[in-house]
C-alpha cells in the first residue's frame, strides 16, 4: 500500500499466513514453502519501506520452536525491516473455556480438540523472544502503525492485560494523518453486532474459530474507532474479501 506525504509517495507491504514448515513437522507441505519463496522474491523487487506480517509465519510453531528460527532467518534476508504479530499456528488458538465441549462434539460425531490447542503465556513469551513484542505501535511518516494479537482477549493471560493497556493508550498519543492497524483473526465475520458463535454447533464452528467473540469484539472495535484507525488488516481465514468499510474503518481481509 502506498501513502503520499508532503514530498513523495512511499510504500509498505503486508502479508500473512505464509506457514513456512520444515520436514521435521508432520504437516509439512513443500509446495507451501515454494509459494512463499516466490512471494518473497517478488517483494524484494518492490521499493518498500518495511513489511507488516500478520501472523502464521509457521506451520507448527506452536509446538516446534525450530520453526521460529527458520522464520526469523528467512525474514532477515529481506531488504527491509519486518514488524510481526503472531498467528494461532505460531502460539496457539484463542481460548475455549467451557467444560463439556468434548462431550457435545462427540454427540455430533465431531473429533475436535480446541481445548488442547489454547495458547499459553509461555508460548507467547517464546514467540516474543524471537520476533519482539506481540502488541506494538509506532509512527512512520505521519502514519501510526499498530499491531496486536487480539486472540488473547478472554484468555486471562498477562498478554491480555497488555493488549487492553495498549489500545486504551492509543487515543492519548499524538495524532497522525492515518492509523493502520493489524490483527490476525477477523474481528467479525460480517458485522460487529453479529451473535456469539457456538463452537459446539458444527454449523457455527468456523465462524467461532475465525473471529473474535463478544464482548471482546465490541470492546476491541470501539477502541479501534476511538484510536482513529482508518485501515485494519487481518488474515487467518486464507480467503480474501472485498474491502469493507465499517464505522469509518477500511477492513482488509487478506488471503
Amino acid at each position: 500500500m502506498s501513502f503520499p506525504n508532503s514530498n513523495s509517495a512511499w510504500t509498505f507491504l503486508h502479508v500473512n499466513d505464509n506457514h513456512m514448515g520444515t520436514p521435521r513437522s508432520y504437516r509439512f507441505r513443500p509446495a507451501i514453502n515454494r509459494r512463499w519463496e516466490a512471494i518473497r522474491r517478488q517483494m524484494t523487487t518492490i521499493n518498500a519501506e518495511f513489511l507488516l506480517h500478520g501472523g502464521d509465519l509457521t506451520r507448527d510453531g506452536e509446538s516446534h520452536e525450530f520453526e521460529y528460527r527458520q522464520a526469523r532467518e528467512d525474514l532477515e534476508t529481506l531488504p527491509f525491516p519486518t514488524f510481526v504479530i503472531p498467528g494461532n499456528m505460531d502460539v496457539g488458538n484463542k481460548h475455549a473455556h467451557h467444560n463439556g465441549f468434548k462431550r457435545k462434539w462427540a454427540e455430533q460425531g465431531l473429533d475436535w480438540n480446541d481445548l488442547d490447542l489454547n495458547m499459553t503465556e509461555q508460548r507467547l513469551q517464546l514467540f516474543a523472544s524471537y520476533f519482539g513484542p506481540i502488541h506494538w505501535t509506532f509512527v512512520y511518516r505521519d502514519v501510526r502503525f499498530t499491531g496486536f494479537y487480539a486472540a488473547v482477549a478472554g484468555s486471562d493471560l498477562p498478554h491480555e492485560d497488555r493488549l487492553w493497556r495498549l489500545l486504551e493508550r492509543l487515543p492519548t498519543l499524538s495524532p497522525t494523518q492515518h492509523h493502520v492497524a493489524m490483527m490476525h483473526y477477523w474481528p467479525f465475520i460480517e458485522r460487529p453486532d453479529e451473535p456469539d458463535w457456538d463452537m459446539t454447533n458444527g454449523d457455527e464452528y468456523d465462524n467461532w474459530y475465525f473471529s473474535i467473540g463478544p464482548p471482546h469484539r465490541q470492546r476491541l472495535w470501539k477502541m479501534l474507532q476511538d484510536a482513529g484507525v482508518d485501515i485494519l488488516f487481518c488474515g487467518h481465514v486464507h480467503t480474501g474479501r472485498p474491502v469493507q468499510l465499517v464505522d469509518g474503518i477500511r477492513l482488509y481481509r487478506t488471503q
